[in-house]
Order: structure tokens, then sequence, then C-alpha cells
């Protein structure tokens, strides 16, 4: 999964989201294995997640770290910096909490939801708002019936995008900021599990793909946490390898490790 994934893939094992999808295919598969529902079993073996948006709690405050401090150009100053978290704790925080209630309204969502606007691409920090990567080729290719029979898909209903009206509808409840490292590191630290304390303890090491340095990781039992060296939002576009042998080895139900 990808992107918004992250606030519906995970499952009760997690403390960040309600169990959404995954509980739910396996609540599926019971059903249709005790026969009161008839369909076809959807085996989840894990559930890997690129550039996750997982809390806004966690990774609104990441925003404004990553804002100032990363690997390629800092988007705002010390003192904007200092700003943006004094209104974090102040304003965007009290709001951030009354979005989650179950009570909690758009309206308190879209408030507490702020980008700091600059020139450049959410998608890809590194380029402008015009960039064309990655192009939209995939598209036409998994409309194919063959690809469709490949991979599994019915091919009933061809391969769409995302709707345009329905991400409209997330920007009116917050949920339209690209995700960033330093918010995925800390959302991984929040998940409750019985290696969460030594993943926490337990420093990153360099992630290499044929002798070649491509991104950092760490891990603890079955979870694992990965950044990727000079990748926007879509990071499979640009380290192919890089993800093409982290999803080999989560298929495999392997620990992700360096080649």
């Amino acid at each position: 999964m990808e992107s918004y994934g992250g606030h519906y893939g995970p499952d009760e094992c997690s403390t960040l989201t309600e169990p959404e999808f995954a509980s739910y295919f396996t609540s599926q598969n019971v059903a249709i294995a005790v026969g009161s529902l008839i369909g076809q079993k959807i085996s989840l073996v894990t559930l890997g997640i690129n550039n996750g948006w997982f809390d806004p709690i966690i990774q609104e405050k990441a925003s404004i770290h990553y804002s100032f401090n990363n690997s390629y150009k800092a988007i705002i100053s010390a003192s904007q910096h200092t700003m943006y978290l004094d209104s974090y704790e102040t304003y965007c925080l009290p709001l951030l909490k009354k979005c989650g209630e179950v009570t909690g309204t758009d309206e308190a969502c879209e408030m507490a939801h702020h980008i700091y606007v600059v020139d450049m691409n959410v998608y890809d920090m590194r380029k402008g708002f015009n960039n064309p990567l990655p192009p939209k080729t995939y598209v036409a290719y998994l409309r194919r019936p063959e690809v469709a029979k490949a991979i599994g898909a019915s091919g009933k209903f061809p391969f769409t995008e995302c709707s345009d009206k329905l991400f409209s509808k997330f920007t009116k409840t917050g949920d339209n900021w690209i995700c960033n490292w330093y918010g995925g590191l800390e959302s991984a630290h929040a998940i409750v599990y019985d290696g969460a304390e030594e993943l926490k303890k337990k420093r990153v090491s360099t992630y290499f793909v044929d002798g070649v340095p491509n991104g950092t990781f760490k891990g603890v039992e079955n979870l694992s946490w990965m950044r990727v060296f000079e990748a926007g939002h879509h990071a499979p576009y640009y380290q192919l390898k890089l993800a093409l042998q982290a999803f080999k080895l989560t298929m495999q139900r392997k620990a992700v490790f360096s080649t």
C-alpha cells in the first residue's frame, strides 16, 4: 500500500489507526471458510506501506522538523522552525486531538492542517510544481488484459487512478500532506508490539543494494522501517532495485536486509 494506505492498512495490532483493510480481509476469509459468505479468499501475507500517512498528530509535527532539517534543502529558517513548533503545540495540536474524537468535525481537521507554501512539489521537494515524474505510462500498462491476469486481477474493472473529486474531499479534512521519513520513523516507533522498545533504541544502518548505499533501515522481529535516498513520494519509480529487493524479502516473510 502507499500514502493514505497508512491510514487504512494497519490492523488492530497498531495503535495508530482503527482496524481497517487488514482485519477486514481476515474477517471475510473466516466468513468464506464457514460458508456464511461466497467469495474468494485473499491470503494476507504481510503489509508493506510506502510513504504512509499514519497519524497527523505525529506527522504534522514531523513535517516541521523535516522542512527545516533534511538532506536536500531547508524550506524554512530557524526562526520559522521555532515559530511553527510553537504554533503546533498551542494551536494545531488541540485541533488535531479534537479532529480525532468521535464527535470531531471536518472543520477542526481542516483548520489544524497548515502547509508552508513555497515553490516546490510536495511529492518531491527537489522539484518544482511542474515536475512530470513519475510519468503516467503505468496506467495503460495496468489496463492490459494480460497484465491483469498475471497479477490475479479479475479484469472486470480496469485500473483507474485516484479520483480528483475524492482527493478534494480529503483536503477539506486536513489529509493532504505528502509524507516524509521523519514522520514514518516516528510512526514506526509509536506501534505497540513485543519489539517496540528494542526498535526505538536500535540505531539505523545503511541499506545497500548490490553494494551501493541506497538508504537506511532498522527492524526488530517482523517490523522493518526504511528510508530511501534520492526518491520522491512514489519511491519505487526512483529506486527500482531497492523497492524490488525490499518487496521480495517482505513477501517471503523475511526481515529486510542489505545485499
